[in-house]
């Protein structure tokens, strides 16, 4: 699935996309952040990483 880049939300070092979250996590500075989120409180997609740099 491709994503335009525009509808990702930058926070700290990661880029998310908005509508994974049940709830939006009050922080996140590094992908070791979004890593350990919950997926019953974020949901199951919460910990889907967007890397800019990645070739697909």
């Amino acid at each position: 699935m491709l994503l335009r880049f525009e509808s990702l939300k930058r926070i700290g070092e990661v880029y998310i996309n908005p509508k994974n979250f049940k709830t939006m996590p009050l922080f996140l500075k590094t992908w070791r952040d979004l890593l350990s989120l919950d997926e019953k409180t974020y949901g199951i997609y919460a910990k889907t990483i967007y890397n800019p740099r990645k070739d697909f």
